[in-house]
């Protein structure tokens, strides 16, 4: 099978928001029972962005992350 790298942007972006990576350079989250939760408040981890996926994977995690925003603005009040 074909490997899968982060895009070349992400240690940039990492960086600018305080998100840590692993040793491949893909992002990390705080723990792994919220692995859509990343160290930097209100950011969020979805897809490749954490490790190689495959779509249907993609998708589960996007939801998760998305599920993690719409109660982060809840808990807000906004």
């Amino acid at each position: 099978s074909v490997g899968m790298s982060p895009e070349p942007d992400t240690v940039r972006l990492a960086e600018n928001l305080g998100i840590s990576m692993d040793e491949s350079c893909f992002l990390t989250a705080e723990d792994a029972y919220s692995p859509a939760v990343s160290k930097a408040p209100g950011i969020f981890i979805a897809g490749t962005a954490l490790a190689p996926k495959d779509i249907p994977d993609s998708v589960v995690s996007g939801g998760s992350a998305a599920a993690k925003a719409f109660l982060c603005v809840l808990e807000r009040g906004e």
